[in-house]
C-alpha cells in the first residue's frame, strides 16, 4: 500500500464567513477570550468563545458542540488565513496573537482599506495552506486573488463566471507563469461553452482527499462553491463587482488603479515558510509598516481598546439597517446585554461614535443597493427608516407579509401622508443599472398595486416609485409604459440621490405636496431636480 500524501490540488479559502467585515466583528471576541491563555486544545475555551459569537449574532446559537468540533478552530483558522492573527509558539504559554493588521483594525483603523490589502497579498504557499486540513499542493506558488483581478482587467476576458473560475483558474493556476495557458484556456471555452472538451486528466488534476470518490458533476458543483467563495471575499471588500448575475464578477472601477499599482509592484512571494511565525507577522503587516519590530510581554492590546471595539461593532451592525440620529436607552441597553460591556462603558464610547451613525448609515446604504440578493432585505429595511425618519412618512416594511385577499406579493414599502391623504408604494431593487424588466412590471401591474390597500388605511395611491443603485438607459421608457398601463404615475430614484433628497427636506423642510409631486413625475428624480426644491 502506497504511503504517498495526497495533496489539495485547487485553490483553497477558508469558507465559515464569506463576508469579510463580519470576521473583522470576530477579532475583539476572540481576542478577549484567546490572549494570555492556552486556546489550542482548550476545549471549554473555545466553546466560551462560540457563545460570545452566538450572543453578538455572528453564529447561530445551538447546544454545545461534540468534542471534535471545529467551530472556534475555524475562526481562528479563517482570521490567520487572511493574516490578522499568528500563533505564537515562542512564548510560555504558546497562545494567538494579533498580526499589526489585525491590531490596526482593532484600535480603529478602516477594516476595508487593511482586508483589501490582505487579500491583494494573500499567497501560496502560506502557513494557512500548509496547514492540517488545507495541505496545498507546494506547487501553488501565486497570490490567488491577485491572479483573479489581473484576469478582469484584461481587455480580452473583463469579467469572469464560476464555472470559468471554478473549472480554470482554481485548478490550473499553479503559479503566475500560467497565466496565459489559463487565459486562453477560457477564452476558448467561452467559444461554445456547451461544446468545450476539459483536459482528458481533468479529474486527476483536481483531485484531492476530499473529492476521490467524486463523480464528474460533483467536481463540477464542489469547484464552482469554491470559486464562489473567492468571488464572495472579493466582493465583500468591494474589490469586484457583480454587475448582473451573482454568478458574474467584474473589477469595481474605483479600486482599479489600486489593484493595477500592485499589479506593477510585482514585489515576490513571501519567503521563510520554514518559520512559521515570522511568515504570519511579515504577511500581516499593516498599511504603514514594513516590519513587526514588537515584542510581548502579556496582552498585545488593553481590555479597554477590547471593549471601545465590541461596543463600535455592534453599533455599525445596528446603523447598518436602522438611522441613528442619537443616542437613546434602547440602543444602550441592546449594545449591553450582546456584548456583556457594561452601560456606562458603552455611553462613553458610542458618544464617541454616535455623531457618525448617519455618515456610516449612508455608506452602508449605497453599499447595499448595489449588492444584489445578498442584502436585498436589509436594503428594503433601511430604505423604509429613511422614508419614516427623514421624510417624515408613517412607512411601513411590508414586502415579506403575505396579501390576505390576494395571491402574488406585496410591495417593499408602503409611506402615508396624512397632510396629502394618500399614500404610496415602493420597490426596492439592489442593482447597480436596474432596468424594469417584464416580469417586474407584471408584478408591479398585478400584485403590488393591487395589493397596496391592505395597509393603506383606506388611503388612495398617488405614486409608484422604484429605488435602486442605479438605473440603465431604458428606465425611464418602461417606466412611461407602465404608468399608462397602470393609470398611475411613478418615478425612480437612486440610492445616492434619496439620501440627497432626505438632506434636501430636512435643510429646506419640504412638504409631502411636494415630495409626492417628484415621486409621480413618470423619470428618473436626479440631482437637478432635488437641488431646484
Amino acid at each position: 500500500m502506497s504511503n504517498k500524501k495526497v495533496y489539495m490540488n485547487t485553490w483553497m479559502a477558508p469558507k465559515n464567513k464569506r463576508t469579510l467585515l463580519y470576521v473583522v466583528e470576530a477579532l475583539p471576541l476572540f481576542v478577549m477570550k484567546a490572549d494570555s491563555a492556552v486556546w489550542k486544545g482548550d476545549r471549554a475555551l473555545q466553546r466560551k468563545f462560540e457563545e460570545a459569537l452566538e450572543n453578538t449574532g455572528l453564529k447561530k446559537s445551538g447546544k454545545p458542540y461534540d468534542s471534535n468540533s471545529g467551530g472556534a478552530r475555524t475562526y481562528a483558522s479563517q482570521l490567520v488565513a487572511l493574516g490578522l492573527l499568528f500563533y505564537d509558539d515562542s512564548s510560555s504559554p504558546h497562545q494567538y496573537r494579533l498580526t499589526l493588521a489585525g491590531e490596526a483594525i482593532l484600535k480603529g483603523s478602516n477594516p476595508l482599506a487593511i482586508l483589501q490589502n490582505q487579500l491583494l497579498k494573500f499567497q501560496y504557499p502560506s502557513v494557512y495552506s500548509m496547514s492540517r486540513g488545507v495541505d496545498l499542493l507546494p506547487d501553488f506558488k501565486i497570490r490567488p486573488f491577485l491572479f483573479i483581478l489581473k484576469m478582469l482587467l484584461d481587455e480580452d476576458v473583463k469579467c469572469l463566471s464560476k464555472e470559468e473560475v471554478g473549472r480554470f483558474i482554481i485548478s490550473y493556476a499553479k503559479t503566475a507563469s500560467d497565466y496565459e495557458k489559463v487565459k486562453r484556456m477560457i477564452l476558448d471555452y467561452r467559444q461554445d461553452p456547451e461544446a468545450y472538451v476539459l483536459p482528458e486528466s481533468f479529474m486527476k488534476d483536481t483531485v484531492s482527499p476530499r473529492t476521490k470518490k467524486h463523480t464528474f458533476e460533483d467536481r463540477i458543483i464542489y469547484l464552482e462553491d469554491k470559486a464562489n467563495i473567492f468571488f464572495n471575499y472579493l466582493d465583500s471588500v468591494q474589490l469586484v463587482v457583480r454587475p448582473d448575475s451573482r454568478n458574474i464578477i467584474q473589477v469595481n472601477e474605483e479600486y482599479a488603479e489600486k489593484i493595477k499599482l500592485f499589479i506593477e509592484d510585482n514585489k515576490p512571494l513571501l519567503p521563510d515558510l520554514e518559520n512559521k511565525l515570522s511568515f504570519q507577522r511579515r504577511f500581516g503587516l499593516d498599511l504603514e509598516r514594513r516590519k513587526d519590530t514588537r515584542s510581548f510581554n502579556g496582552a498585545t492590546v488593553s481590555q479597554e481598546v477590547i471593549k471601545e471595539s465590541l461596543v463600535k461593532n455592534k453599533f455599525f451592525a445596528i446603523a447598518k439597517n436602522r438611522l441613528i440620529l442619537g443616542l437613546d436607552s434602547e440602543i444602550v441597553e441592546k449594545i449591553h446585554s450582546e456584548t456583556g460591556v457594561a452601560e456606562k462603558d458603552v455611553v462613553k464610547f458610542l458618544d464617541k461614535l454616535s455623531v457618525h451613525g448617519l455618515t456610516y448609515f449612508e455608506e452602508k446604504y449605497l453599499e447595499m443597493s448595489v449588492n444584489g440578493r445578498d442584502e436585498c432585505i436589509d436594503f428594503e429595511i433601511a430604505t423604509q427608516q429613511i422614508f419614516e425618519k427623514q421624510l417624515k412618512f408613517e412607512a411601513k416594511h411590508i414586502g415579506q407579509v403575505k396579501p390576505k385577499t390576494r395571491t402574488g406579493g406585496n410591495p417593499d414599502i408602503i409611506f402615508l401622508s396624512s397632510e396629502e391623504k394618500c399614500c404610496g408604494i415602493v420597490d426596492s431593487k439592489a442593482y447597480k443599472k436596474y432596468s424594469i424588466s417584464n416580469d417586474h412590471k407584471n408584478r408591479m401591474l398585478n400584485d403590488y398595486i393591487p395589493n397596496y390597500s391592505e395597509h393603506a388605511k383606506s388611503l388612495p395611491l398617488k405614486a409608484f416609485l422604484y429605488v435602486s443603485g442605479g438605473f440603465s438607459r431604458g428606465f425611464e421608457n418602461a417606466l412611461k409604459d407602465l404608468s399608462e398601463k397602470a393609470n398611475i404615475e411613478g418615478a425612480g430614484i437612486s440610492a445616492k440621490n434619496l439620501l440627497r433628497l432626505s438632506r434636501r427636506v430636512k435643510e429646506k423642510d419640504i412638504r409631502h405636496k411636494k415630495l409626492l409631486g417628484v415621486f409621480s413625475s413618470n423619470q428618473e428624480i436626479d440631482a437637478i431636480t432635488i437641488d431646484a426644491l
